[in-house]
């Protein structure tokens, strides 16, 4: 597994291309993405994640919060709720996460977030 784990999203009712990010943290509510332009709140984006041993991407659809300068000055940490995962895309959302955090990667301080 990469150190990062990857993030292809648009926002919904646009005809903008998929844009890739990263995810620095998951729960069972929502996801914090970096992205590289502030996103406004209350922002749909359609968001899939494409995981090696299987052929479906994991999808979702889910609702910016809150996006915020990150300390590096440049990415943004954006916080988004779910608004709609299958118990498919979700299950193994957590599957990732856990092995992610055993491989010894450790979600970022608060600070930045």
């Amino acid at each position: 597994m990469s150190s990062a784990i990857i993030v292809s999203y648009r926002v919904i009712g646009t005809t903008e291309e998929p844009t890739l990010s990263m995810i620095v943290s998951a729960s069972p509510e929502g996801l914090l993405l970096v992205t590289d332009k502030p996103m406004k709140t209350g922002t749909h984006l359609a968001l899939e994640i494409q995981m090696p041993e299987h052929e479906e991407p994991l999808q979702f659809i889910g609702r910016v919060v809150e996006s915020s300068r990150r300390l590096d000055q440049i990415t943004f940490g954006t916080r988004l709720e779910f608004l709609s995962v299958d118990t498919r895309s979700k299950k193994l959302l957590d599957t990732l996460m856990t092995k992610y955090r055993a491989e010894g990667k450790q979600e970022p301080p608060e600070e930045l977030r």
